[in-house]
């Protein structure tokens, strides 16, 4: 018992400095850090890790790099310069692989992606207009509490409807949903829905003590999907930790072939 006390103890201590750390941390890289990165990949070091075959890959596709013609990896600051393809603020810099700041190209639109995506045998996203129509409202509600688990045991946690986990919520494929979130807590809460192919957080994401966010999506692929608090960045593994999190099911339109055999 002695033994298995200072064994808790122990890894009570570690995880509570494991804590520090990640609530400590910037989770933004420094330029430097991405320079040393990118250097190290390039270099001889990991040169032919998976992880830089990937980003080889990753830019010779975007960069349109003949390689049977060029110097791949010798271009590679150059290449990796050029196809930058995020839309930055004209007054953030962009530090190349030498370290130096270059000057900012903006590309296609996201709207140019969204056209081509339409054209290919992939499900459509969730994206809906937000002052769209929609065919049901789930609102859940986000707090702090004790919750009595079963057995005998009562978990102090950040709850979901008063709940550890929260509610199943079921939907068909298909459907366009009003997702609404209320913090009843006090401190900022949030919400990820997995069973939206779309961003969430712009929507959903940092919700105040006493305030309310909603958003409008269509679920178009069936399966068993998670929903959770997230309040933003290191937060979010957190408050899944402590019980905000429940389940979404998105019913297929047509039975699966077990389904029909039944």
């Amino acid at each position: 018992m002695k033994n298995s006390t200072k064994i808790f103890k122990g890894k009570s201590l570690s995880f509570g400095i494991l804590l520090v750390f990640l609530f400590t941390v910037n989770a933004s890289a420094c330029p430097y850090c991405n320079t040393s990165f990118f250097n190290d990949l390039v270099g001889k070091r990991d040169q032919n890790s998976l992880i830089s075959k990937e980003l080889f890959a990753s830019i010779k596709n975007q960069g349109n790099v003949n390689e049977t013609t060029t110097d791949f990896k010798s271009r590679l600051p150059e290449i990796y310069k050029n196809s930058v393809v995020t839309k930055r603020q004209s007054n953030s810099p962009v530090i190349s692989a030498s370290g130096k700041s270059i000057s900012q190209t903006e590309t296609k639109e996201f709207i140019d992606i969204i056209n081509r995506d339409e054209q290919l045998s992939i499900p459509p996203t969730s994206y809906m207009p937000q002052d769209s129509k929609y065919d049901k409202e789930i609102t859940i509600e986000l707090s702090e509490g004790e919750v009595y688990l079963g057995n005998g045991v009562i978990f102090k946690g950040f709850t979901t409807n008063d709940k550890i986990p929260g509610p199943t919520v079921i939907v068909n494929e298909g459907d366009v949903i009003k997702f609404t979130v209320v913090n009843k807590g006090t401190i900022p809460h949030g919400a990820s829905i997995h069973a939206a192919y779309t961003q969430t957080s712009k929507y959903l994401g940092k919700i105040e003590a006493g305030e309310s966010k909603s958003m409008v999506f269509r679920v178009n692929t069936p399966g068993v999907y998670l929903y959770h608090c997230a309040p933003g960045g290191h937060a979010i593994p957190m408050h899944i930790i402590f019980g905000q999190y429940g389940m979404m099911i998105v019913e297929p339109k047509k039975q699966y072939k077990l389904e029909q055999m039944l």
